[in-house]
């Protein structure tokens, strides 16, 4: 099983509100649903949060995002860089040290194989080292310093006579190198990030199941790809059924579903009897027992003269052949092109292959018993209990004579299966392919014989025969009409993906990814656009939805949208109904407002008091453990608007950190209402972007102006900017009021407002809610404990 480096590079806290810029690199891997390697041919990467999307392509699976508002240099206090990159079997790599020191290194291919390592004491400055290898393939080199692990990625092109790296050399000077960033687009902690993988398979290129998280950190990310694998029965159509009521079981083998056993019918799809031969003819349709005996049909099918396979069809060239013949509906005889398709598919799988050759196949396509045995490596009848790998279970039905005498011959040694082809090379007609098989030869023969001769016979499914079949394409629309118990929602199924769509609608439910086994709508069974009222909601309620689209090889779902009914008992932006106001410990009066199913207080919070009557302290200094506020921009003048900032301790007043919804964290709050988590933050968020009457251009990103106040903003230009033209701001009623943020000295005053939550990250830092004053969007942030931010409190 292959293995891809964990990379993690450590974040840089810069002593401001915001995190200082730095990287964090992601390493990407595919799986199958066995948990097997899927080689990623390329990743898209999207910020849902910023709206913009990059792309890395095989052999890449690293991809490395810079934190901050810009484009620019990470310099750390130890720097390297590999020259040239990518490389021709050598390179060099400067290490620049802050100090002297013990440093570890490592090489590793992208399996995580180790290829070359160095352990030694440095000195200051430059340290330049040669590294060699010998296989053009990536590698990941990693440098464990005093200051943590540091790693680049490397591309080699050439071959080297050996795997090293050596230390050629240092300046003791302190040159400055600087490592670029790959990407650049903006990225901020607690963005919200999507990654799909995308593999080329035999069906063609695949994509995996999205992953969509908020980034914080570097990590190693799983794709995970639902791919159908060889081997198995066709997806919904395990068996099939002739007119005579004989039942065939099904293999899928690349993107072909073929019968995994010999035809054995005795009259057409229409009822039309096929008579049993004792002559051969090439104009009338007969069958012939295997060997002569009747007992052998029940387990190698009948013989058929092509007269009988072909009925009144012509002979077909294409792929699919069009030729049902003999074949139950919904199935048709293969063409020799199809034929060609199984062994090219075959061929290439190596899983497949006997001593790694693309032509010896014939073992993984034979049947495990009923053949003789033979000697011959890689041959059919050599250690037979080894074949049938695709679980083809060709068996060795032999052949009735049509040519030079009659009779039967081959039993145990050859499975012949007919082609819908005619040979026409010697410009006569008495010539049809075949599929051939011997117990004493590696590979697999398509060849031709008269067409009066009897052979075994294989149908294949007409939409699964070789064509490019999967779950269909649906989009989920955006949800509109929302009220306390209902919604409308659908989707527009775009593709049928090769075979006719039984069921679409939409399924919804409380918790994420919601599938046809939660409450669900179904439509009708067609491509296009549909609508779905969906009813029986519960009032104030964030629900996920998602459309979906049913055909015979799976289910397929559209991107999930979320969305919240409205309250019951209050409209947005208006009082919360029998809690107009809220009065802390000091007598402070708050306005409420009612958002969803949440009632929020509608101004920060300015009490000095706990509700049990214990002050906290006006602070000057950072802490972690004392409980202080602070007054914004270090004037007391600015807290009847603004409020006090406060530092986490605080605001939960020695309770624990919270996930749950509600907190349960009454806090720094009055009585009866609660420090909100941040799953309560993430709700009221979801609820905002759910309302098209809340975005800014029609984009459920673009909420933070719905939610900030009409004042204090400094002025900017950017288009739905929170400080573009203030007075469209504050939709919902939530006034949310630039107080800033303190640390040592108050800061951001006029441009960022920032809420705690209860809710703990690692143990230093806290999830929080900002709004900037040149964003549009409100964003997932982490700041210490000993910062000073605002609070709003929910109503328990």
């Amino acid at each position: 099983m292959k293995k891809f480096l964990f990379l993690l590079l450590f974040l840089v806290v810069a002593g401001t509100a915001v995190w200082a810029q730095s990287t964090i690199t992601l390493t990407f891997t595919g799986r199958d649903q066995n948990n097997a390697h899927v080689r990623l041919d390329n990743v898209t990467i999207q910020n849902l949060t910023r709206g913009w999307t990059e792309a890395i392509f095989f052999p890449d699976t690293v991809y490395t995002l810079t934190i901050g508002t810009g484009i620019g240099d990470y310099v750390g206090e130890n720097e390297m860089q590999v020259m040239p990159n990518p490389f021709d079997g050598r390179t060099q790599l400067n290490l620049c040290l802050a100090q002297g020191e013990l440093v570890r290194m490592m090489i590793v291919d992208i399996t995580g194989k180790k290829c070359a390592e160095y352990n030694g004491r440095l000195s200051e400055g430059d340290n330049i080292f040669e590294i060699m290898l010998t296989t053009p393939q990536t590698y990941i080199l990693s440098v464990q310093t005093s200051s943590g692990m540091h790693s680049v990625k490397m591309v080699n092109t050439g071959r080297a006579g050996e795997n090293r790296i050596s230390l050629v050399g240092g300046e003791g000077n302190m040159t400055k190198v600087s490592i670029k960033s790959t990407t650049s687009h903006v990225f901020e902690l607690g963005d919200e990030m999507r990654y799909t993988g995308y593999s080329q398979q035999s069906n063609g290129l695949v994509s995996s199941i999205p992953v969509t998280q908020q980034q914080y950190e570097g990590e190693e990310i799983t794709l995970h790809f639902d791919l159908a694998s060889d081997a198995l029965p066709c997806p919904g159509i395990p068996t099939v059924t002739d007119c005579d009521g004989n039942i065939y079981h099904t293999v899928k083998i690349g993107n072909q579903c073929w019968m995994k056993e010999n035809l054995r019918t005795t009259h057409y799809a229409n009822g039309t009897s096929i008579a049993l031969g004792s002559s051969t003819s090439t104009t009338t349709a007969y069958r012939y027992y295997p060997d002569s005996s009747s007992a052998n049909v029940s387990t190698y099918g009948y013989l058929y003269n092509w007269k009988a396979v072909m009925g009144n069809s012509s002979s077909s060239y294409a792929n699919p052949s069009g030729v049902q013949g003999l074949c139950p509906n919904g199935w048709h005889v293969p063409s020799n092109a199809e034929w060609n398709l199984l062994r090219a598919y075959v061929g290439s799988q190596t899983q497949y292959q006997c001593d790694n050759s693309s032509y010896n196949i014939a073992k993984a396509l034979a049947s495990t018993s009923g053949w003789n045995s033979s000697t011959t490596t890689c041959a059919v009848g050599n250690n037979p209990g080894m074949n049938n790998a695709t679980d083809f279970s060709a068996l060795p039905a032999g052949i009735y004579f049509g040519h030079d005498g009659l009779g039967y011959d081959g039993f145990g040694y050859v499975a012949n299966f007919w082609s819908a082809t005619e040979w026409s090379a010697l410009e006569l007609d008495d010539f049809a392919h075949y599929l051939h098989l011997s117990y004493d030869y590696a590979d697999v023969d398509v060849i031709y014989y008269y067409k009066s001769g009897g052979f075994s016979v294989r149908c294949l499914h007409d939409s699964l025969s070789g064509e490019t079949v999967t779950i269909p394409t649906v989009i989920t629309d955006s949800v509109s009409n929302i009220t306390a118990t209902s919604a409308t929602c659908g989707g527009n199924v775009t593709s049928d993906g090769g075979v006719p769509v039984i069921a679409r609608g939409v399924c919804w439910g409380t918790s994420e990814n919601p599938t046809t086994n939660n409450t669900n709508m179904i439509d009708l069974g067609e491509t296009g656009s549909f609508t779905c009222n969906i009813t029986g909601l519960s009032a104030g309620t964030i629900y996920y939805v998602r459309a979906f689209a049913i055909n015979s090889v799976g289910t397929a779902y559209g991107q999930e949208v979320s969305f919240t009914t409205t309250s019951s008992s209050g409209a947005d932006g208006q009082p919360c109904p029998g809690t107009a106001t809220v009065t802390d410990y000091d007598n402070n009066t708050y306005n409420t407002v009612q958002l969803g199913n949440q009632c929020w207080m509608k101004e920060n919070l300015r009490t000095t008091h706990y509700a049990n009557g214990t002050s906290i302290p006006l602070g000057t200094n950072p802490s972690t453990t004392t409980a202080y506020r602070y007054n914004p921009n270090n004037d007391a003048n600015n807290v009847p608007t603004c409020g006090y900032l406060y530092n986490w301790p605080a605001v939960m007043h020695g309770s624990s950190s919270s996930t749950t919804n509600p907190s349960g964290v009454q806090g720094i709050c009055p009585t009866g209402w609660h420090v909100p988590s941040d799953e309560e933050w993430t709700q009221l968020i979801n609820y905002v972007s759910s309302h098209t009457q809340y975005q800014c251009n029609n984009s459920s990103e673009n909420i933070a102006k719905a939610l900030a106040s009409t004042t204090g903003w400094y002025s900017i230009t950017t288009a739905c900017a929170v400080g573009n033209n203030l007075s469209t701001n504050n939709a919902v009623g939530f006034s949310a009021f630039p107080a800033g943020s303190y640390y040592n000295y108050s800061r951001n005053f006029g441009s960022y407002a920032n809420f705690w939550s209860a809710t703990e990250y690692n143990g230093y830092g806290v999830y929080g809610r900002s709004l900037g004053g040149s964003y549009a969007n409100v964003s997932r942030d982490l700041p210490n404990k000993n910062y000073g931010y605002s609070v709003r409190c929910v109503r328990d």
